[in-house]
Order: C-alpha cells, then sequence, then structure tokens
C-alpha cells in the first residue's frame, strides 16, 4: 500500500529548511500551499531576512527617468516598474523600493515595489502632506 506522505516530509525538516534558502524568491511564493509547515516558515520573518542575506544582489537600471528595471542576477529574470512621471527619488528597505514620482512641484505619486515578486502597490499621500516639509520613508513597525 503506497504511503499518502509525499517523499519530501521524510527529509528532516533543517535540510528542507536550508534548501529552501537556496531556492529564488519567485519560486518560494508557489511553495506556500505546499503544507501548513512550509507556508509557517515561508512567512517566518527568521527565514525570510536569512534568505535575503544569502540571495545574490540584482542590478537596477533606471530608464529614461520614467521606469526602472530589476535584473536578479541569480535567476536572470527581469522586473519592470513604469511610473506616471519621472522617479524623483528611490529608498529601499528589506528588498521592497519606495518610488517617488513627480510631474511638477505639486503632483508626487509613490509606489513600493516589489522586484523580485514584480508587484507594486501605488501610494496616494495623506491629504497633510506638505512637499517641503515631509520626509519619505518605510519600515517595519511591531
Amino acid at each position: 500500500m503506497a504511503s499518502s506522505n509525499p517523499s519530501w516530509s521524510l527529509l528532516p525538516f533543517d535540510l528542507v529548511e536550508n534548501i529552501l534558502y537556496k531556492v529564488p524568491v519567485e519560486s518560494l511564493v508557489r511553495f506556500k500551499s505546499t503544507c501548513k509547515q512550509w507556508c509557517a516558515l515561508l512567512n517566518d520573518k527568521r527565514f525570510i531576512y536569512k534568505h535575503l542575506d544569502l540571495s545574490r544582489e540584482g542590478l537596477i537600471r533606471v530608464h529614461d527617468r520614467k521606469s526602472c528595471q530589476f535584473i536578479n542576477l541569480e535567476t536572470l529574470s527581469l522586473s519592470s516598474l513604469q511610473g506616471p512621471s519621472y522617479i524623483y527619488s528611490m529608498t529601499h528597505c528589506d528588498g521592497l523600493l519606495l518610488c517617488e514620482f513627480k510631474s511638477n512641484d505639486k503632483d508626487r505619486k509613490f509606489a513600493v515595489w516589489n522586484p523580485f515578486l514584480s508587484r507594486v502597490k501605488w501610494i496616494k499621500p495623506s491629504s497633510s502632506y506638505s512637499e517641503y516639509w515631509d520626509i519619505c520613508g518605510f519600515g517595519y513597525d511591531n
């Protein structure tokens, strides 16, 4: 009678974890549905930070000041972000980029871009946002 457990479940979990550190982040997203244990691991901040530390760096290229591309040097995959106006500034935190686009002194747009997953979240500044006095940045808040 065949076992109902997949063959990967026979491996010690620390070995599975070490293998997953070597997998490109684009593929890790698909593995979250493998099992509850893998989903918990892939969402664990310790795993995320170690995976980021072990990942090879990428290359960001700004093209015509309106778009930028991220080239993953590990997989050679390409991710692009096209803005509505020219890129005014970029700030990074744990693999995410905060991009500020500016078409004139009053029209500014912001995007948080995850180049590994090719996902963009556009952010509208609050009505109290002042170009001259406010500083833009992002990070984690427990």
